[in-house]
């Protein structure tokens, strides 16, 4: 960055973008030498030996009177050679000098390299064009005379060998080596001449500007001992900052902007289906409605033309990124390690720690829970332990950020009053005043909260909540039937579902039941009409998603009573069970898995709960949720409503069970807001979201249900970390990397691409501190900073003028942040 001036154009390339094409180019000379140059003039050399010189160029190689101009070829030929070989050789020492060149200074240090680099450039796209252009032309007018110089070279040499390559039978010739080469050769010359002769005219149709920065200029000024600050950057951004406010917002065009990007939302949906021949929808997408993304989209990039970045800037911003946040891991891990050594004894510590850790609560996998040293009785109500360990006011969360370096939490969350053993206020780990909980840019600083806590597995109330987490996050992922199951199970999967369909092979494979009525007993309760049948809404011919669903979830097919498998933008697949073990009703919900599913997540404009919560009994004044979620959550009510299940399963059939809803991703939003529903109804509810989207409900919405709902957020997980303020943050974060950068982009780029894990590990402290400049020493000299300064001048104006009253959603309820501390490679992992 910037991007490069050539005949005062604006490219798409930056100064420091060229080593790898100058390196490609580089070989294909090389190449282009050593394998086709060098066998045609080594024929060269080898005819003019055979018949002197003189007579190889100025006589025909017949003396009849059709081949009076056969000689030219040979004459052309070696001209063509020559000239060839004189490009290639040019062509190799300016790339190696725009290598170098390119690799000169930081993205931020552009006046180091431009003036070398754009001369260079301008050279290579117009005297070696034209040189190129010329070479061509001998090449083609080459060809021209060959026909005329083979058949004359076949009449003299009687049909015979010639060099031991050319033979002639039937008036039939095979050509030798170095004739091929010479095709390949003249081929690649006059593809890469009318690719460049493209870049320039499309280069050339661009209207000339003065560009973000004249690097001439500047370094004129450098060698006139002038004041370097005067440059094109600072006038143009002095402009703007003499501008108002409405000026700035009249700069910007809302309405094309936001119909392209529904334009391409739409496009990629049906592309998408079309290529997946719609097994994960599609074919409702295109007609969802996109103007809350298309918004977003044009609001997250709108510039007004302020920064000038090209592609590789961000794509090397990423890779830095990268070592940052391994950086931040590998800190995190060992901040763990040391807050247990502070507290417990160290061989306690590792007790614990493996313990609560995934390798022995999950094995690698959330669904899958180890056995513990002290015994839990599944069924035992949650109230009896709360009942015992008594909630306290506050909501502990373990998803905490730094301010500062935006360091998360090491920790996995519980309440104080939870683990009254470990006394960690003043371990290091704590001292620290500035976490923050993270569900969007307004972060609630931690101090009015309880802060984080290690989970014991020594208590009875923390090991219940990682074995009931465990538990049902097996039903939450099993309603992903099919698609799950042979993705966790590539090669074994689709012959176990097989299996399982065989083994019912006496009922009806294609059978799909419809939606049943109630009807009513003698009290008034709503009885479904039909029991003794299950309702499996939307299956395929051969059962899959049944066969999958009871197979990953580990249940009976008596256990599934209703599973509507059907997928759109108005209908969400969810499913009803009867775990007998843990003596509960589940009611699991799929989350984002089609592309209706994707629409209904872009559905970003939260939406009241004031009426919601009137009608269910809950307080809704002034809180929002997700209007997506919203969205889900009423037509899945309706639907439980019209079946009636619910009430006849936990009023007749299980008066003593449990009602549990679940699920993953956008399933564990709707799990969530229908808890909040049949709250009242159902006392003892509880649910369990596994990785809840980041921006479901307002704060006070999503503290007040922490006592019957329990999320949890697996290590780095995306999911309870996405929202549209996360993603500005991450912005922010590739742009202040950008700022920071002391090394050439190349540097970044080996390094991403050469350093193994191992390595990483040792010195990736070091290394970062060698690639970056300190937050706080961020040069402010730097055309790119005052860039940035108008950018986000220009992002507050944007949404000040939208008028945008920004309310902030959070995840729901207690949060368990499982953090991973060690990684068991396999075949299968």
């Amino acid at each position: 960055m910037p991007a490069i001036r050539i005949f005062g154009r604006r490219s798409k390339w930056g100064g420091d973008d060229l080593q790898p094409v100058a390196t490609l180019t580089w070989i294909a000379r090389t190449v282009q030498i050593l394998f086709f140059i060098t066998p045609c003039l080594v024929h060269v050399f080898k005819q003019a030996h055979r018949i002197t010189w003189t007579n190889y160029f100025l006589y025909p190689p017949s003396i009849s009177e059709e081949c009076r101009n056969a000689h030219y070829f040979s004459s052309y030929f070696l001209a063509y050679i020559l000239l060839s070989l004189v490009n290639a050789t040019v062509s190799v020492g300016l790339e190696i000098l725009l290598w170098k060149r390119s690799s000169i200074g930081s993205p931020t240090e552009p006046e180091l390299r431009h003036p070398s680099v754009m001369h260079l450039l301008e050279f290579k796209f117009l005297p070696m064009l034209i040189f190129n252009f010329v070479v061509c032309g001998v090449g083609i007018v080459t060809t021209y005379f060959s026909k005329l110089y083979f058949t004359c070279e076949i009449t003299s040499r009687e049909n015979q060998n010639i060099d031991g390559a050319l033979h002639v039978s039937d008036s039939s010739v095979s050509f030798p080596v170095w004739w091929y080469c010479y095709l390949i050769m003249l081929t690649s010359q006059c593809t890469e001449f009318i690719l460049s002769f493209r870049t320039i005219i499309s280069l050339l149709r661009l209207p000339r500007e003065e560009g973000f920065l004249d690097m001439t200029g500047v370094d004129n000024k450098k060698n006139d001992g002038a004041d370097v600050n005067l440059t094109e950057v600072r006038r143009q951004i002095l402009i703007r900052r003499s501008l108002s406010s409405e000026d700035l917002h009249h700069l910007s065009r809302y309405g094309p902007v936001e119909d392209m990007w529904k334009e391409r939302c739409k496009f990629f949906c049906k592309i998408t289906g079309a290529c997946t021949c719609y097994v994960f929808g599609g074919k409702e997408a295109s007609r969802g409605d996109f103007s809350n993304v298309a918004r977003v989209l044009a609001d997250f990039l709108e510039d007004n033309g302020v920064l000038d970045l090209v592609s590789s800037d961000v794509a090397t911003a990423f890779m830095m990124l990268r070592r940052v946040q391994q950086q931040r891991k590998l800190e995190l891990q060992k901040a763990m390690k040391q807050h247990l050594n502070d507290i417990i004894p160290s061989k306690e510590a590792e007790k614990i720690s493996t313990r609560v850790g995934i390798s022995k609560y999950f094995k690698g996998n959330i669904c899958q829970v180890a056995s513990k040293n002290k015994g839990i009785n599944s069924a035992r109500s949650y109230e009896a332990l709360v009942s015992e360990y008594e909630l306290p006011e506050g909501n502990s969360r373990s998803i905490a950020e730094d301010t500062e370096d935006s360091f998360y939490s090491t920790v996995t969350a519980r309440d104080e009053n939870f683990h009254s053993s470990f006394e960690v206020d003043n371990s290091p780990l704590f001292q620290s005043d500035r976490f923050y909980f993270v569900g969007g840019t307004n972060k609630f600083p931690i101090t009015h909260l309880n802060p984080p806590k290690l989970l014991s597995a020594d208590t009875e109330f923390d090991c219940y909540a990682i074995e009931e987490g465990a538990r049902f996050s097996r039903h939450a992922l099993a309603i992903y039937t099919w698609f799950l199951y042979v993705y966790m199970n590539p090669v074994s999967g689709p012959c176990k579902l097989s299996c399982m369909r065989c083994s019912h092979f006496d009922e009806s494979c294609c059978w799909s039941g419809n939606s049943f009525e109630s009807t009513y007993d003698e009290s008034g309760t709503r009885l479904p009409t039909i029991l003794n049948k299950r309702q499996i809404i939307g299956e395929t011919c051969c059962r899959l998603h049944e066969s999958a669903l009871l197979k990953h979830a580990g249940l009976d097919r008596s256990d599934l009573i209703y599973a509507q498998f059907e997928s759109g933008l108005k209908e969400t697949p969810y499913c009803i069970i009867v775990d007998h073990k843990w003596k509960s009703v589940v009611v699991a919900i799929r989350g984002t898995l089609s592309l209706e599913d994707c629409v209904v997540d872009v559905l970003l404009d939260p939406k009241p709960l004031d009426e919601l919560g009137d009608r269910w009994g809950f307080d809704g004044t002034g809180e929002y949720c997700h209007s997506g979620v919203i969205h889900c959550v009423e037509w899945i009510q309706k639907d439980l409503e019209r079946h009636g299940l619910l009430e006849y399963l936990l009023g007749h059939m299980h008066p003593s069970y449990t009602l549990r809803f679940t699920g993953h991703s956008l399933g564990a939003g709707c799990a969530a807001i229908l808890s909040l529903m049949y709250r009242q109804t159902y006392p003892s509810l509880r649910c369990i979201c596994i990785s809840p989207p980041c921006g479901l409900m307002t704060w006070k919405s999503a503290t007040c249900c922490k006592e019957f709902v329990t999320s949890f957020v697996l290590d780095s997980d995306m999911v309870p970390r996405l929202s549209v303020e996360n993603m500005e943050h991450l912005r922010d974060e590739i742009l202040e990397l950008i700022a920071r950068l002391k090394v050439p982009k190349f540097e970044v780029a080996r390094s991403f691409f050469s350093d193994k894990f191992d390595d990483i590990q040792k010195d990736i402290s070091n290394s970062n501190d060698e690639m970056l400049h300190p937050k706080d020493a961020i040069p402010h000299d730097s055309d790119f900073v005052l860039q940035l300064e108008e950018f986000e001048k220009v992002q507050r104006q944007r949404k000040i003028h939208r008028g945008i009253d920004p309310v902030h959603l959070y995840p729901c309820g207690q949060i368990i942040h499982l953090v991973k501390t060690e990684e068991i490679k396999s075949i299968k992992n």
